[in-house]
């Protein structure tokens, strides 16, 4: 499981870095939609603990 964790921390870091990352002025409209997508994102990592961390 500890394999499986880091192998997809360490591919949402290097999508974060390497997707759409060119420099520009960011808008409202796109900070709260990465700021959404990292919220899913840490939610839905919160309930596989919660279903895989009692097995």
């Amino acid at each position: 499981m500890w394999v499986l964790t880091i192998l997809g921390l360490g591919a949402l870091i290097g999508a974060d870095f390497f997707i759409g990352r060119k420099p520009h002025d960011v808008s409202v409209k796109e900070a709260g939609i990465w700021t959404i997508v990292w919220i899913v994102l840490a939610a839905l990592f919160g309930l596989g603990l919660l279903f895989f961390g009692n097995a």
